[in-house]
């Protein structure tokens, strides 16, 4: 069983989806949690006193996810060609502004930008995500399919500097560490002033803490920020041909008028989560398909911190987007 997180969830409600899991895969009285448990978990929505979940998580029993993963299979082959007409679009966007592009800043903009931002922004444009949680949202997928790669992206702000600092997160990658950064927004600030030439020079530990992430390496000029990054010109340039790109393969797969994934009967209350939970199946079968045409490789040796990681100035730039993130419960 798989719990998915998305959204900022409390670290209390996190260390008690192990024992909450357990129970799930048994099939158990979820009554029969410590009372604690149970009190904190009903506090926050993730379970009601009778036992049953509460509005901020969803159950996905193994004949639905089947029915998802079948729904997709269908789609699948409109999603190859949507891919094969559209993604030069984002081909010709790096070769003008990223020519030396490695491909650590691929996996950036094309699983980062155009398969988690990109998708999950034209889908909202159009109702099909219907809300955002108001802090987080729960679902449980009873048996996920294995060979999936779970991926998302966290971006973080500083309101001072209108700056973001952005993240993909991949779980079959070996990036250390393996987790979000959960950088301070001075750190963000410290980051942009180097890159935009500001005449003061960030504190000594300041810098010194975005060496130790790699964010930025010392040079015989000075501190030098290596990690891509976007002023509002190139920002806006690329938020356009992302959006165009995942315009193009929506409408040739899940925006056809006779898709709808399938919603279990009597639960309409937890309608978004749903939807929300079908989505991030889509985008994992997405990326497989770019690993299959070798459009993206999965790296074969350790990754540094900075791995996946971007800064970002202008409207485009995407605040308070908190990662969804995937925890496997397995006893």
């Amino acid at each position: 069983m798989e719990a998915v997180m998305y959204g900022t969830t409390p670290a209390t409600v996190q260390e008690c989806l192990p024992q909450l899991v357990r129970m799930l895969e048994k099939k158990g009285d979820l009554r029969a949690l410590p009372p604690s448990i149970l009190s904190l978990l009903n506090r926050f929505g993730v379970l009601q006193l009778n036992g049953e979940l509460g509005p901020n998580a969803a159950f996905v029993s193994k004949s639905l996810y089947q029915q998802w993963h079948n729904q997709v299979q269908a789609i699948l082959p409109g999603y190859r060609e949507a891919l094969a007409q559209n993604l030069p679009r984002i081909e010709q966007w790096l070769a003008n502004y990223c020519p030396d592009i490695s491909m650590g800043q691929r996996w950036t903009v094309l699983a980062g930008w155009l398969l988690d931002l990109g998708l999950a922004r034209v889908l909202r444009e159009v109702g099909w995500q219907e809300s955002e949680p108001s802090r987080f949202w729960i679902w449980f997928f009873e048996a996920p399919d294995p060979e999936l790669i779970r991926f998302g992206v966290r971006v973080q702000a500083d309101s001072e500097t209108q700056t973001n600092f952005g993240e993909l997160w991949v779980e079959d990658v070996r990036k250390i560490p393996p987790l979000p950064l959960n950088l301070r927004s001075q750190d963000i600030r410290v980051l942009w002033t180097l890159q935009s030439g500001g005449a003061s020079r960030p504190p000594v530990a300041d810098l010194m803490r975005a060496r130790y992430f790699g964010l930025v390496r010392r040079q015989s000029t000075g501190d030098e920020v290596v990690i891509p990054c976007f002023n509002p010109q190139s920002l806006e340039s690329l938020d356009n041909a992302v959006t165009k790109t995942a315009r193009g393969i929506l409408a040739r797969t899940l925006l056809q008028s006779d898709f709808a994934p399938v919603i279990p009967n009597g639960d309409e209350a937890r309608r978004a989560i749903y939807l929300h939970a079908f989505s991030r199946l889509f985008m994992q079968s997405g990326l497989r398909e770019l690993l299959n045409t070798g459009v993206l490789v999965l790296p074969d040796s350790p990754l540094p911190a900075s791995w996946g990681t971007w800064l970002a100035r202008g409207n485009q730039a995407r605040k308070n987007f908190e990662l969804p993130f995937s925890k496997h419960f397995n006893d």
